[in-house]
């Protein structure tokens, strides 16, 4: 025989809740409570289900109630949500702000190996580059052929500008860099 269960809602927030627990487990609501229900919609009164599966809220597979709660207002709104926030993230994600992270000791003490950065992506078409400022470029063709296949090709570079346009610069001393 399938199991039978008892289900009865009562909502938490309600005064006959806390009624309920403080009269020793008996709902001592008067009979119109109905007309102020903060549930509607649900269950009011003791109602049987089973567990076989049987039940009307289960008769239909996994696609019919994804097929319904879709066709629903309340599915709806929730999918336009879905969407709008997906196609806002990848609108942000391409032509604003990308996510990075430094592979290797090369920019160190600056950032070390692991850190994350959000690369924004608009500065550079509104202004030109100054001394200092990090930048995030994809390497030259020479560069990936110096270095080889050992690296993918959509790895960026991280580096630090230390001169522009014009500027004169020297290596000196052991290797220092002078401008």
């Amino acid at each position: 025989a399938p199991a039978t269960r008892l289900a009865r809602t009562v909502p938490l927030a309600s005064p006959s809740h806390s009624r309920l627990f403080a009269e020793g487990g008996r709902d001592k609501r008067p009979e119109d409570a109905s007309a102020s229900d903060p549930n509607p919609g649900g269950l009011s009164e003791w109602s049987t289900g089973s567990d076989d599966g049987d039940s009307p809220s289960n008769s239909g597979g996994f696609l019919d109630t994804l097929q319904a709660w879709a066709q629903s207002p309340e599915g709806r709104g929730d999918i336009q949500t879905y969407f709008f926030s997906l196609t806002l993230a990848l609108v942000l994600r391409v032509a604003i702000i990308e996510p990075r992270y430094i592979p290797s000791l090369s920019m160190y003490p600056t950032f070390d190996v692991g850190d994350q950065l959000a690369v924004e992506k608009v500065t550079k078409r509104l202004r030109p580059f100054e001394r200092r400022e990090v930048v995030v470029f994809n390497p030259p063709q020479a560069f990936k052929d110096i270095v080889g296949s050992s690296r993918t090709g959509k790895e960026a570079l991280i580096k630090r500008i230390v001169a522009v346009g014009g500027d004169e610069v020297e290596v000196k001393n052991g290797g220092r860099l002078y401008v």
